[in-house]
C-alpha cells in the first residue's frame, strides 16, 4: 500500500481517495457487495492496514470537523436562532401543528384513562 499525499490507490488498486475533492478516506471504497466484504475483512485482519486506515480517517475527521473552525459557526447559528426565536416559532407552521396534535393526543389519552378507571370502579362496586 502506498502512503502518498493523494493516496488514491494502494498496491492492489484499491481506491482510497474521494475523486471529487481529493481527500483521503480512511478505508476502502468498493462498488460491489463482495468487494466491500473482502475489503472489510482485509482491513480488519491486517494490523498495519487497520492502523493506516485509522490514521487517515482521523486526519479526514480533523479536516472536515475542525472544532476551531466549526464551533464559532455553530455558536453563531444558535445565537441567531435564540434572538429570533419568537419569529421562528411563528413561521414554523408544521411545528405548531405537531405540537397541537401531540397535546390533543395527550388530552384524549388522559380522558380515556379517566373513563377506563371510572368504568372499572363501577364494575367493582357491583
Amino acid at each position: 500500500m502506498r502512503d502518498e499525499a493523494q493516496c488514491s490507490y494502494d498496491d492492489d488498486g484499491h481506491q482510497f481517495t474521494n475523486e471529487a475533492d481529493g481527500r483521503c478516506w480512511g478505508g476502502r471504497i468498493a462498488s460491489e457487495a463482495d468487494e466491500f466484504v473482502d475489503a472489510a475483512v482485509e482491513v480488519y485482519t491486517r494490523k498495519e492496514l487497520w492502523e493506516s486506515c485509522q490514521d487517515k480517517g482521523t486526519d479526514l475527521l480533523n479536516q472536515l470537523f475542525n472544532g476551531r473552525i466549526n464551533l464559532p459557526v455553530v455558536e453563531n447559528g444558535i445565537r441567531d436562532a435564540m434572538i429570533s426565536l419568537k419569529q421562528r416559532r411563528r413561521l414554523d407552521v408544521i411545528g405548531a401543528i405537531l405540537w397541537r396534535d401531540a397535546q390533543r393526543s395527550t388530552e384524549y389519552f388522559s380522558k380515556w384513562i379517566e373513563l377506563k378507571e371510572s368504568l372499572a370502579a363501577k364494575t367493582e362496586s357491583r
